[in-house]
């Protein structure tokens, strides 16, 4: 369970970066928002597995894809902006559908919603 959980966590993270992109810019290659999807997930969930503190497992996860975010847009800051507003525009509105489906955090599949 958890493992498709995990799944759908990196597809959802994944296509709001992608929708973030191609919505204003059509800057980065399809393959960035999955890699980008990949490390986001896979952070936040290897932070939560190793009981790091909160603050990191929460922060960590946002650090790691702006980063992604910025290097593949060439170190571009005013597209990144716009690009990482219109991503977590994104990722909120798929957050709150994939959330309701299936009572867990949608970007650390381990959390359980209260």
């Amino acid at each position: 369970m958890l493992i498709g959980l995990f799944l759908l966590a990196i597809i959802f993270t994944s296509l709001s970066y992608f929708l973030g992109d191609r919505t204003l810019f059509q800057q980065i290659h399809w393959v960035h928002p999955l890699i980008i999807g990949t490390s986001v997930g896979s952070a936040g969930a290897l932070a939560e597995k190793l009981h790091a503190p909160m603050w990191l497992i929460i922060v960590l996860p946002f650090l790691i894809g702006m980063g992604l975010l910025l290097s593949f847009l060439d170190w571009n800051v005013f597209e990144f902006l716009c690009t990482y507003i219109l991503t977590l525009f994104y990722y909120t509105i798929l957050h709150i559908i994939l959330s309701k489906f299936t009572n867990f955090h949608s970007l650390i599949p381990a959390w359980k919603l209260n």
